[in-house]
């Protein structure tokens, strides 16, 4: 049995293959560009905690709600609202 388009893919696929005294060469892997990270840590917002008095920086799940964000964690969130918490909650 003839071996036919078997093992000549790269024959039928490629149209230089014909060109005389062409070497042909496998493309070049395509080169993944990484994005830059947009901002470094220390280029990131940060807030006072009015419960513990430390600073604390943006976090990506306080993305929609940076603005309404007072406590930089539960603990003082809720020891915020025992003493009283903020004039505005």
């Amino acid at each position: 049995m003839g071996k036919g388009l078997a093992g000549r893919s790269d024959r039928v696929n490629n149209p230089f293959w014909d060109l005389p005294g062409a070497i042909v060469h496998p493309p070049p892997p395509i080169a993944r560009e990484i994005p830059p990270m947009t901002r470094s840590k220390r280029d990131l917002p940060e807030k006072i905690c009015p419960a513990c008095g430390r600073p604390f920086a943006w976090r990506k799940k306080w993305e929609r709600d940076w603005d309404r964000v007072e406590f930089c964690s539960d603990a003082c969130r809720k020891a915020g609202k025992r003493r009283g918490g903020s004039p505005g909650g």
